[in-house]
């Protein structure tokens, strides 16, 4: 399902499944999007839809004009020629220099390459203007992009970002959670580490939180991180990207009816909430701890994915520029 801007005071709104399903050619076609297709976006009013085997294609849709386009696969992902495990993370930007909408592939890997164990991460990006894919060479080795979160534009660049891991070096470590954003213009990586007590359990009576969840505004990244059964969340909002970035810890949200897990936000006070067991939605407003539900068509959506949507008028037809007249928030 879909979510307007949080500055419009427009109600949520459900968007076709089955146009999305059929924007991404060889995924699994199915009257629902189930857990095996990933959304990224929106950026420009278009959203990213991916499977994660790498003989899946990587599709562009534009849900106000009902447009979509189907890229073509990676030179990466058809010529890997060793054995392993992969799996693979898409990222979606908007590079405001070049006035061009980019995708990145993140292929992590564990694989025997001529008898010897190797991993690490493969990165393409393909330029919309230019209609083609090329390899980047990765500048952080040692991470793996896990899952795709948002795409945040400020007077430091436009960057999109992912859940993301560090590779453990010493076996009696942490495994590391962070946040890995990509620089769109320049084309780089920059790393940012959750707060200690996340992984670590320094503040949690030496218990590592286990779930972890992070939402993005315009200009600023969220951090939600909870444990199986808390009926609270803590929250941390980040200010800054990489070795200058600083966590900046906020008020606990909660005591929530039920355990939940957040996937956006609604408004200016409001985090839409997925209740852990009855797989339902509901909107909470932080101000007042009031909740509300939100009525979803379950011939519709059987597995609800929510996206905070800026839709756009200008036509995947056309090159991608920015159009301030042309853009609508829904």
């Amino acid at each position: 399902m879909m979510l307007p801007g949080r500055d419009k005071s427009s109600e949520e709104f459900t968007l076709d499944a089955d146009f999305v399903a059929d924007c991404a050619e060889g995924t699994r076609r199915t009257s629902n999007l189930n857990n095996s297709s990933k959304i990224v976006g929106p950026v420009n009013g278009l959203i990213c839809i991916y499977g994660m085997g790498l003989s899946e294609r990587i599709a562009l849709c534009n849900p106000c004009l009902r447009e979509s386009e189907t890229l073509p696969r990676s030179p990466t992902s058809c010529n890997i020629s060793y054995e392993g495990y992969f799996f693979r993370c898409v990222g979606l930007g908007y590079d405001s220099v070049q006035k061009d909408v980019k995708i990145v592939q993140m292929i992590n890997y564990f694989a025997m390459e001529e008898g010897e164990f190797t991993h690490g991460m493969l990165v393409d990006v393909y330029s919309r203007n230019a209609k083609t894919w090329r390899k980047l060479v990765c500048n952080v080795p040692n991470t793996w992009a896990m899952k795709s979160i948002a795409a945040s534009h400020n007077n430091n660049g436009s960057f999109f970002h992912c859940l993301a891991w560090e590779q453990l070096r010493d076996p009696n470590d942490f495994c590391k959670r962070l946040v890995l954003s990509f620089d769109v213009r320049k084309e780089v990586f920059r790393t940012t580490l959750f707060p200690p007590c996340v992984y670590d359990g320094s503040d949690y009576g030496g218990r590592a939180k286990v779930r972890s969840k992070v939402l993005s505004t315009d200009n600023s990244l969220f951090l939600f991180v909870w444990e199986d059964g808390d009926k609270f969340l803590d929250r941390w909002v980040l200010n800054g990207l990489g070795n200058v970035g600083r966590w900046t810890r906020l008020s606990r949200v909660g005591p929530l009816l039920q355990v939940s897990k957040p996937v956006g936000f609604w408004k200016t006070n409001g985090l839409v909430l997925k209740y852990v067991k009855e797989k339902k939605l509901v909107i909470y407003d932080c101000s007042t701890g009031e909740t509300r539900n939100i009525e979803i068509r379950e011939t519709v959506l059987c597995y609800p994915k929510v996206v905070g949507y800026r839709g756009s008028l200008v036509s995947l037809a056309a090159r991608v520029v920015v159009c301030p007249e042309l853009v609508k928030k829904l």
